[in-house]
């Protein structure tokens, strides 16, 4: 099945009329290992998959499967298209990080805000002891 996938990935590349090393790049892998999934067969990854399916508008079913709907060149992005699309990937990925990173901050802060929810009741029980003693 992965050496069906990689004909259909190298079909795409060609009728596109792009060399592996430009199409490796669009894709984000090195050459080499688009070599291996075109003519030897190497699974490829969910992340390559996608990329080929919304950079060159092609069916999902018909990469992986060979079935429903199917490979129009006519409808295939230009370089300039493939560029935004990757650029417009690249801010997904950096915003979804970004989320993560504040989504962390928040638990943090939760946590830390639930410790001294934890000392409020005792801290002015101390003090009260304190002055009363005093």
């Amino acid at each position: 099945m992965s050496s069906e996938i990689g004909l259909r990935i190298k079909e795409i590349r060609v009728k596109n009329n792009f060399q592996q090393t430009k199409f490796a790049e669009i894709l984000g892998i090195e050459q080499s290992n688009l070599s291996h999934i075109e003519n030897k067969g190497k699974r490829i990854t969910l992340d390559v998959v996608m990329k080929v399916v919304s950079n060159f508008n092609i069916d999902a079913n018909w990469l992986l499967k060979g079935t429903i709907g199917e490979f129009h060149p006519n409808s295939s992005r230009t370089d300039e298209e493939c560029k935004i699309c990757i650029e417009k990937e690249r801010v997904i990925v950096e915003q979804k990080d970004n989320l993560a990173t504040k989504d962390k901050f928040i638990a943090r802060l939760e946590g830390e805000i639930n410790e001294i929810k934890k000392y409020s009741g005792i801290i002015p029980a101390k003090i009260a002891s304190v002055a009363s003693a005093g």
